[in-house]
């Protein structure tokens, strides 16, 4: 039978490594066994994991691997383009482990990852880029803009990226804090290449 539908989840391709990783991790969560990998965090911070994988999920633009972490001995996201020499141990898993969409579930009400809220002016000519790309709820229209609300995790790069590829037909009206980050940015892509 002929495949009649195809998923191409990658942003710019994200990185070479990235279906590698993802292979080995779909193997990993088949048998039930550990593996190990460097992880580098949002802040930089790199450290070895030991890591029982449970489920993989395409989520906030990129990859994450859900994982029972032998260091901390909780359930943790690890975004797989942070991940580096992911090895398979041959180890089984040391814990019997309820149904990921469980895990996910409770993880998704006790987490710790700070939201936050921007509103928008947008220019109606961007319309259907915004709704694409930065989703959002609309507040308000007027005939030349409208006003956006977002709701996204404060460290995640890709909204931010976003805005600034929106140039000047996207303002922040609120908050202070993402607009001075936005200028700051703006700034020293201009020294760049001043």
């Amino acid at each position: 039978m002929n495949q009649n539908m195809f998923l191409d989840f990658s942003v710019m391709h994200e990185g070479n490594n990235i279906d590698d990783f993802i292979k080995i991790l779909e193997s990993a969560i088949v048998v039930r066994e550990c593996v190990e990998f460097d992880y580098t965090n949002t802040q930089d911070h790199t450290s070895g994991k030991s890591v029982e994988p449970i489920a993989l999920t395409y989520k906030w633009y990129a990859w994450y691997l859900l994982g029972f972490c032998h260091t901390y001995h909780d359930y943790r996201w690890y975004k797989v383009i942070r991940m580096r020499n992911i090895v398979e141990t041959k180890q089984s898993f040391t814990i019997q482990h309820e149904s990921s969409d469980m895990i996910m579930k409770r993880l998704d009400e006790t987490e710790n990852i700070k939201y936050i809220d921007i509103t928008l002016k947008c220019d109606s000519k961007i319309k259907v880029q915004v709704e694409e790309y930065l989703k959002g709820k609309i507040l308000s229209e007027e005939e030349d803009y409208f006003i956006l609300l977002l709701r996204v995790p404060e460290y995640e790069r890709m909204w931010f990226s976003l805005l600034l590829s929106f140039g000047k037909s996207v303002e922040v009206l609120e908050p202070i804090s993402v607009q001075r980050r936005l200028k700051n940015a703006a700034k020293e892509i201009v020294e760049l290449y001043e």
